[in-house]
């Protein structure tokens, strides 16, 4: 599957968090655990083509950039559960109150993602 697809179906799903899996599944005739594996396909796909913190501000400085953008979204899942060391769960999100993973980004001043 192509990078440009890959990165659709990954962005499709997070806008869509409720019913990630079994929208994939309807949508594409497959089963819930093949959207799954599929989601998570994509997903690896595209954290190897990402380049490292220290690549991305080179090439900022190398396009002139006056300033970067972060930002970061919690995208909710049912699937984890981990204790920290003080053993509240790692993957709760007391701001938003529900499971989640924290995905941050650096994006280009015109919020293109570096």
């Amino acid at each position: 599957m192509p990078l440009r697809q890959v990165a659709q179906l990954v962005d499709e799903e997070h806008h869509d968090q409720q019913s990630c899996g079994d929208r994939l599944a309807c949508d594409n005739a497959i089963s819930t655990a093949t959207a799954y594996r599929y989601l998570h396909e994509g997903l690896t796909v595209l954290a190897d083509h990402a380049p490292d913190l220290s690549t991305a501000l080179e090439r900022a400085v190398a396009a002139g950039y006056t300033h970067l953008n972060l930002d970061g979204t919690v995208i909710r899942t049912d699937r984890v559960a981990t204790p920290g060391p003080n053993g509240a769960d790692l993957w709760q999100s007391g701001k938003h109150k529900h499971h989640g993973g924290n995905v941050q980004v650096i994006a280009a001043p015109d919020g293109w993602p570096l």
